[in-house]
């Protein structure tokens, strides 16, 4: 009976022995799964890291076009203020020329009408004294 129990005894440890080396086996597997995780993860980050820096950079690139366009923009708004300034200056100074015109032309019309009536006038005393002239 002692025999029995022993080669009992025997065979149930060589059954957990058989047990334990499967749970290593699965352990081991388990361990190289985590590996193969872990460095997956790790290029992961890498990867994710380096494209998050060239996006930064693409951004600061992008803004800083941002930053030119509106300072070009600025300007050409102050080139446009000082050309409308500059326009509305000629604008004022034609339409006070233009002023200017009609009171010389006015002035030249009632100069005109004033010679005329000079003329007739002189006309009509050159017409007496020649009338006078032929009854002598």
């Amino acid at each position: 009976a002692l025999q029995q129990k022993m080669s009992l005894g025997h065979q149930e440890y060589q059954t957990l022995c058989q047990e334990i080396r499967e749970k290593e086996q699965e352990l081991t597997e388990v361990k190289g799964r985590i590996q193969v995780f872990v460095q997956e993860d790790k290029k992961g980050r890498q990867m994710a890291a380096a494209q998050a820096r060239e996006a930064e950079k693409e951004l600061d690139a992008t803004l800083q076009q941002i930053m030119v366009a509106q300072r070009e923009s600025q300007n050409l708004k102050q080139t446009l203020l000082q050309q409308q300034t500059k326009l509305g200056e000629i604008q004022h100074s034609y339409e006070a020329k233009e002023a200017q015109l009609k009171l010389q032309q006015t002035r030249l019309e009632q100069g005109k009408r004033d010679i005329d009536a000079r003329q007739a006038e002189h006309e009509g005393l050159c017409q007496e004294r020649e009338e006078a002239l032929v009854k002598k």
